[in-house]
């Protein structure tokens, strides 16, 4: 790693370092919830939109890597052969592995929330076994995942198509992991007979694992679409003509160019429409605004 002396040992002693604050969180989190009872509503109210801002947060991050595609596919210069994805790249073909992948994420969210559904009802069994079928269906996504990356014909030096495919999808991959671990905690928290952790009423820290989960399943929906649909379907009509062409008036290039981005960037307007509908309902539901006093009382 960067031929520098114990630098393996300090990344492991780092990763080592994340789990062990990761877990006493997780556990001082647990405890203050279930045992001492000081999540009150204004802390619940604070720690929703502490989850939401997180989220938003990891909306930009994701922003930045496919502003990055965005720029490449849609400017491809003559170092890339002048088209997109560069020469000599042979793109995953998204209607193989990546579709059925993107079935199962997309099933796993069912299954999250029909546990959602189970604990408002109070069915406790039906709420474990939505919330291990999505850890399983995780799994199995992180499996294929890494199959892919094993047969695919590019690396990540290839190019700035393989960074961007690789960081992009390695990132998601690896919000995948957090995500199911989290969903994991949940489920040995309603596991216990004896625990009370999660009741009808109050059971934040799943709501808060189930807004990540539909997170990345909304973004993983993006990356199928930009990355694998459009990503290995070449080179834009007329847009290196367009971007090197020095006179502004081939207008019969830029048409091209402005009808072929609109008709295949449809279907991300209409995911992006959806994204922020749901947004809007997260936020609806919301159980007090700010400005409004809330009850400082015990809601466990």
């Amino acid at each position: 790693m960067h031929t520098l002396s114990y630098s393996t040992q300090t990344l492991h002693f780092a990763i080592l370092g994340l789990l062990f604050c990761s877990y006493r969180w997780f556990q001082d989190i647990i405890t203050e919830s279930a045992y001492q009872g000081f999540h009150t509503r204004r802390v619940v109210q604070g720690l929703k939109y502490g989850m939401l801002l997180f989220i938003v947060s990891e909306v930009m991050f994701f922003f930045s890597f496919f502003f990055s595609f965005f720029y490449f596919a849609l400017t491809p210069s003559p170092w890339t052969g002048g088209i997109w994805p560069p020469k000599g790249i042979v793109a995953v073909n998204p209607w193989l592995l990546p579709f059925w992948n993107t079935v199962i994420l997309l099933s796993s969210g069912v299954m999250l929330t029909w546990a959602h559904a189970a604990i408002i009802a109070g069915r406790r069994r039906d709420a474990l076994w939505g919330m291990f079928c999505t850890i399983i269906i995780g799994a199995l996504f992180t499996i294929f995942q890494f199959w892919e990356y094993t047969h695919a014909s590019f690396c990540i030096n290839d190019t700035a198509y393989g960074s961007i495919f690789y960081l992009v999808t390695g990132f998601h991959g690896f919000h995948v992991i957090i995500g199911a671990i989290f969903i994991f905690v949940c489920w040995l928290r309603a596991v216990s007979e004896t625990n009370t952790s999660y009741t009808q009423e109050h059971h934040f820290g799943f709501i808060a694992a189930l807004w990540y989960w539909h997170f990345v399943d909304i973004v993983w929906i993006f990356v199928f679409f930009v990355i694998y649909v459009w990503g290995s379907f070449g080179a834009w009509p007329g847009c290196s003509e367009f971007y090197f062409n020095e006179n502004i008036g081939h207008l019969k290039n830029a048409a091209k160019f402005t009808l072929a981005l609109s008709r295949e960037s449809g279907v991300t307007m209409v995911a992006v429409c959806f994204f922020w509908k749901y947004l809007d309902s997260i936020i609806d539901r919301l159980d007090l605004p700010l400005w409004e006093k809330l009850d400082d009382s015990n809601i466990n």
